[in-house]
């Protein structure tokens, strides 16, 4: 029989695969040079670039997140007494 978290990671794995190449696509169909202003910069890119580094920095900040999260549960785990 499987598991709940069996599951769980089988179907998080699958999502995590269609968004990707989902992004994939949508970053292919989207080649068109674009200017990024902020602040006192500009920046001239493609829109590919734009978007797969969008995607990429969102998908760090979400395993860090995890980690940073996991770490917290983790050390308050061990400072409460038994």
């Amino acid at each position: 029989m499987y598991r709940a978290g069996d599951i769980l990671k089988k179907a998080r794995a699958a999502l995590t695969l269609i968004l990707t190449i989902l992004t994939i696509i949508i970053a292919f169909q989207n080649t068109e040079i674009v200017t990024i202003q902020l602040l006192f910069w500009s920046l001239t890119l493609s829109r590919i670039l734009v978007l797969l580094a969008t995607f990429a920095l969102g998908a760090f900040a979400g395993i860090l997140g995890s980690y940073l999260f996991r770490a917290s549960r983790k050390r308050k785990g061990r400072a409460e007494p038994v």
